[in-house]
């Protein structure tokens, strides 16, 4: 075989090797960076890229993020997906051990589970004087329950309502309110409140929630990367 035929294989098994350390070595350095910022259970990263050597310069053409019991501001999620797409990250900063940069994103979008245990630990720190809460979550929307210090006058609250998301944050919002106590018996009211469970404005790009969809059990958040160039974050 004439030299050039050794060149090449050389060189050919050089990059087929890059192509699976490379990223290989790309996913550990991004989940130790997330692993110090995120509080999860578990998390995984995948890192795609062709060829791979572009991942020196930091750019990838998409990065998939799973993870359970992640917790996002207050709101504890059961499970989380995240998929970037066109990604560029700042790897003299992750080699230095620092948080995950991302000099240029093309998109990005997010989905979580919410459990009904993880919400109404969630309400017990976001509204204060409420404590002991049982949450429901059915198709139509969110019933909590809990005992409120209503100044010398503890009562047991109901509420009902929804979990809205609006621009980068994800908020309770009441309909209706309920007291009861032995002695002033049971009073209902239509009653309009929120309490923020989750600010997304950490994040290191500029996101949206788009859905908040109850289902049997548990909420379904999608979060989506916004549009507009100049909410790009790069700090």
């Amino acid at each position: 075989m004439k030299k050039s035929g050794y060149l090449a294989i050389i060189l050919g098994g050089i990059l087929l090797g890059s192509q699976i350390v490379l990223p290989l070595a790309a996913e550990t350095m991004i989940t130790r960076s997330l692993e110090r910022s995120i509080s999860a259970s578990e998390m995984a990263v995948d890192v795609d890229a062709f060829p791979a050597l572009t991942i020196v310069g930091g750019s990838a053409d998409e990065i998939t993020l799973t993870g359970r019991d992640v917790l996002i501001g207050k709101l504890l999620c059961s499970e989380f997906a995240a998929t970037f797409t066109d990604v560029h990250i700042d790897t003299a900063h992750l080699l230095k051990g620092g948080k995950l940069l991302l000099q240029r994103l093309g998109d990005a979008e997010a989905s979580a589970y919410v459990e009904e245990e993880a919400l109404a630990r969630t309400l017990e720190q976001s509204v204060a004087k409420l404590s002991d809460v049982s949450v429901k979550i059915t198709p139509s929307g969110i019933e909590a329950e809990g005992d409120y210090d209503f100044g010398k006058l503890p009562v047991r609250v109901s509420l009902t309502g929804q979990l809205i998301g609006r621009d980068d944050k994800i908020y309770f919002v009441s309909e209706q309110v309920t007291l009861k106590h032995t002695a002033i018996g049971k009073i209902s009211a239509k009653l309009k409140t929120e309490a923020l469970l989750a600010d997304l404005s950490a994040l290191p790009f500029a996101v949206r929630v788009t859905d908040v969809r109850p289902n049997e059990g548990r909420i379904f958040v999608i979060v989506k990367k916004e549009n507009t160039s100049t909410n790009q974050k790069t700090k």
